[in-house]
């Protein structure tokens, strides 16, 4: 400090807020017995916040000058709240050891704002997975406390952070999991909008912000699912269908029977023949006639019964049986004739 060089400040403190400007008075004396030429400057705060009316004065001994000093911080993150000790400085142009300097207290203002979004805006599946979006766009430090609902109440909110501090100028990602109570089985698919709110804690006037969101939960089993399987079901039904209908009886020797003559007229009797068919070879042959056994053949491919004369006009059916050596059995469906000349 130079005792030949004076700086006093009027006023020596300032309050400001972001976007705003306030303005301090610089005098400046020379206190020496020489002129001098001062430069101005002005150091602890960001120069491009500041306006001097002059950057420089040339004073006679004892005369002085004042020098408007101007401060405007933007609206923006980089004018942090807080407290800044701002010094201005007069140095001689002629001597530059020779200078002097006093102390300007300002204070910044807080302004708070903040962006929110959610990405995605829309999921789908049987749960949903999304990222909370906050960006501090204010000039301190915030916390932000996160909130979801749903207007049918059935979902879970899962943040990873129910509360998150963002520096200014920072922006932050919360991991959120949406998981639907109730979720469909089959049938269509079911769409759950909600609402995240985000809540600033920075100042005594809380601020909220609000983003909608939606779920689209998608069933167990889709509708195509179900129409394959009824597909693939009707499908197997006809294979086993097919299968019984040309394997006679499930996969078992072949049968057929016959009956001569059928119908029989008057008197006549009926010969029955039985005939069955296996690779395996045939174990044993059965003829019979209205649901009992009448005749059963061995070790043969074709087995024979005769019976009648009939006395009554009715229906007779008749059908044949069979198995393999394989086990396996076998059958024809079952036939009829009707007698409508029995014998007398």
């Amino acid at each position: 400090m130079s005792d030949k060089i004076n700086v006093t400040l009027s006023p020596d403190r300032l309050q400001v807020a972001p976007g705003e400007s306030v303005t301090t008075t610089a005098t400046i004396k020379n206190t020496g017995d020489v002129v001098e030429a001062y430069s101005i400057a002005v150091e602890g705060i960001d120069p491009q916040w500041c306006t001097l009316s002059v950057s420089s004065v040339s004073l006679f001994p004892g005369d002085q000058e004042q020098v408007q000093l101007t401060i405007q911080p933007p609206r923006e993150t980089v004018s942090k709240a807080g407290a800044y000790n701002v010094t201005i400085k007069a140095a001689s142009n002629r001597d530059p050891t020779l200078e002097t300097t006093a102390q300007l207290a300002v204070q910044m203002g807080r302004f708070l704002l903040f962006d929110l979004d959610l990405s995605p805006k829309k999921a789908k599946g049987r749960k949903g997975s999304y990222k909370v979006i906050i960006a501090n766009r204010g000039n301190v430090s915030t916390t932000y406390t996160l909130v979801g609902q749903d207007p049918e109440e059935m979902c879970r909110f899962d943040f990873k952070q129910s509360a998150v501090t963002v520096e200014p100028g920072a922006t932050a990602e919360v991991p959120l999991v949406v998981d639907p109570k109730k979720k469909p089985f089959t049938g269509k698919s079911k769409a759950y909008n909600f609402t995240l709110t985000v809540t600033s804690h920075a100042s005594e006037a809380d601020e909220s912000k609000s983003v909608q969101g939606q779920l689209e939960c998608r069933p167990l089993l889709p509708v195509w699912a179900l129409a394959v399987a009824a597909l693939v079901l009707v499908v197997a039904i006809v294979v086993v269908v097919l299968v019984l209908i040309m394997g006679g009886g499930g996969g078992g020797p072949k049968v057929n029977i016959t009956a001569s003559p059928a119908p029989p007229s008057g008197c006549q009797q009926v010969t029955y023949t039985a005939t069955a068919s296996s690779p395996s070879g045939i174990d044993r042959i059965q003829i019979w006639i209205d649901g009992q056994l009448k005749h059963e053949c061995f070790g043969s491919t074709s087995c024979s019964y005769t019976e009648g004369p009939y006395y009554q006009a009715r229906q007779f059916n008749y059908e044949a049986r069979a198995r393999d050596m394989d086990g396996n059995e076998g059958f024809v469906a079952p036939k009829a004739f009707q007698i409508t000349s029995p014998c007398p």
